[in-house]
C-alpha cells in the first residue's frame, strides 16, 4: 500500500511541474547579433563634375548594401535642380524610406542634409544649428527606426568659432535626447574639420568616431579627411567590424566627396 501511495505522490509532483513548466515558445533565447553598414556621403548636389552623377552614386552604393546613408549637399526643388534630389535618389536605390532636414532656403526651393534606411522610420525630425557671423545656416536631421537613431549634418566650413558652436549644440542635444538609450545612436556628415581639429575634439567629448581617418576630400586631389561617423558613448555601444573609404577611381567623377562608411555590430 505504501509503495502505491509513493507512487501515486510521485505522478502528482510530476503533473505539477509539467503544469507549471514554460512552454517552449516562451524560453528566451540568445540575443540575435545586429549587423549595420551605414555610409556618410556629401553628394555636392550630384553635379560637381556632371550633370546628374546620381545614377553612379547608386550603383556604388548598391553594390555596398549599404543599409542607411547619411548625405549632405542636397538641392530640394530650387533653381538650380528642380527636383527632390532625396526623394529621387532613394527610389532610384529601389525604395528606401527618406528624412530630409534643410539647412537653408536656396534659390526659390531648399538645401540640405539627408537620410535614406531600408528599417522603417519610426520618427524623424529636423534640428536647426546656430548661424554665426560670417557662417551659413546648418541643420541635422535624425530619424528613429526600431533598432537604432541616425543622425547627419553638414558643419559650417567658414567660420571656425560658429563650427565649434554647431558642436557644443549637437553634443547638447543628442546627450539630452539620448544618453542612457538601449539603441545606438550614430552621427554622420562633412564636419569640414580636420581629424586634429578642436571641432572633432569637441564632438569627441560625447562621441566616439568610427570610421576611418583616409582621406575623403578632394576626389580630384585627396588630401584631406573631413568626413565621418560616430556613435554617441552614452548610449548603446557597437563593435566596429570594418572601416573605410570608398576611394576607387569609380567615384572620382559622382562627387567632391569620397563616401566613407562602416559596418558595426551590436547585440
Amino acid at each position: 500500500m505504501r509503495h502505491i501511495i509513493g507512487i501515486l505522490s510521485l505522478v502528482l509532483m510530476a503533473s505539477c511541474c509539467a503544469q507549471h513548466k514554460l512552454p517552449h515558445s516562451e524560453v528566451p533565447g540568445p540575443a540575435t547579433e545586429k549587423v549595420f553598414t551605414l555610409v556618410s556621403y556629401n553628394t555636392g548636389n550630384f553635379a560637381k563634375y556632371m550633370d546628374d552623377s546620381s545614377p553612379l552614386a547608386a550603383t556604388a552604393l548598391k553594390n555596398l548594401k549599404a543599409d542607411a546613408v547619411g548625405l549632405n549637399e542636397l538641392d530640394s526643388c530650387n533653381r538650380r535642380h528642380n527636383v527632390y534630389q532625396l526623394k529621387e535618389f532613394a527610389s532610384a536605390m529601389g525604395g528606401m524610406e527618406y528624412a530630409f532636414a534643410s539647412a537653408f532656403d536656396y534659390a526659390d526651393g531648399a538645401y540640405g542634409n539627408g537620410i535614406m534606411t531600408w528599417d522603417h522610420i519610426i520618427t524623424s525630425n529636423a534640428l536647426t544649428l546656430p548661424k554665426g557671423e560670417g557662417s551659413e545656416q546648418r541643420s541635422v536631421v535624425v530619424v528613429e527606426t526600431k533598432d537604432y537613431v541616425l543622425a547627419c549634418t553638414h558643419l559650417d566650413h567658414k567660420s571656425a568659432a560658429a563650427q565649434l558652436e554647431q558642436a557644443r549644440i549637437i553634443n547638447e542635444w543628442f546627450t539630452l535626447a539620448y544618453s542612457g538609450s538601449k539603441k545606438p545612436v550614430f552621427l554622420c556628415g562633412d564636419m569640414n574639420a580636420l581629424p586634429e581639429s578642436n571641432t572633432i575634439k569637441r564632438l569627441e567629448e560625447c562621441w566616439t568616431r568610427i570610421s576611418s581617418t583616409e582621406f575623403t576630400h578632394s576626389t580630384r586631389n585627396p588630401s584631406k579627411c573631413i568626413d565621418y561617423i560616430f556613435f554617441l558613448t552614452a548610449a548603446k555601444s557597437v563593435t566596429v567590424r570594418k572601416a573605410m573609404v570608398l576611394n576607387g577611381a569609380d567615384m572620382a567623377d559622382v562627387s567632391d566627396h569620397f563616401p566613407t562608411m562602416v559596418e558595426v555590430s551590436w547585440l
